[in-house]
């Protein structure tokens, strides 16, 4: 892709942004605050899962089950 074709799009999307970042746009001036792309998924920690364990009696849900 050139440069003036790149223009040309970021022209265009000036004009006519996607639906998307229109709706993401409504969504944040009413208040709703969306997750950063950029965050890495949180992962249990050792503490977490004996909290869990000890909270459900040994058990999670759809762990262990065939």
């Amino acid at each position: 892709m050139t440069m003036h074709d790149c223009q040309r799009l970021f022209n265009h999307w000036r004009r006519n942004p996607p639906l998307r970042e229109l709706v993401r746009a409504c969504a944040v001036a009413l208040g709703i605050e969306f997750k950063n792309p950029d965050d890495k998924p949180k992962y249990l920690t050792g503490e977490e899962a004996m909290a869990m364990m000890r909270a459900t009696g040994g058990r999670i849900d759809n762990v262990g089950r065939m």
